[in-house]
């Protein structure tokens, strides 16, 4: 399921949160509201709030940061397959 800006992202956030099978999966909160949001998110167990910048080199510039940090820095649980090239 894909939630664009039109929709609401908490009922996706509580959903996960009940929902085990989703226990392990880093939820990121991309989006360009802030303030009660930011807590609202956090409550909702999500792993990150992340505020999406205004112009496209700003936007290109934190998904390139992200990226860097899922498959360069973070370590993942022995047996993930998208780990096991670093071992």
């Amino acid at each position: 399921m894909i939630y664009t800006p039109s929709r609401n992202w908490r009922p996706l956030l509580e959903t996960l949160d009940i929902d085990p099978k989703w226990t392990d999966v880093p939820i990121i909160v991309f989006t360009e509201l802030d303030g009660e949001c930011i807590a609202q998110s956090y409550a909702l167990r999500a792993n990150a709030y992340i505020r999406k910048p205004d112009d496209r080199d700003g936007f290109v510039d934190v998904v390139h940061t992200l990226e860097a940090f899922w498959f360069d820095v973070v370590w993942l649980p022995p047996g993930d397959e998208a780990d096991d090239d670093r071992q």
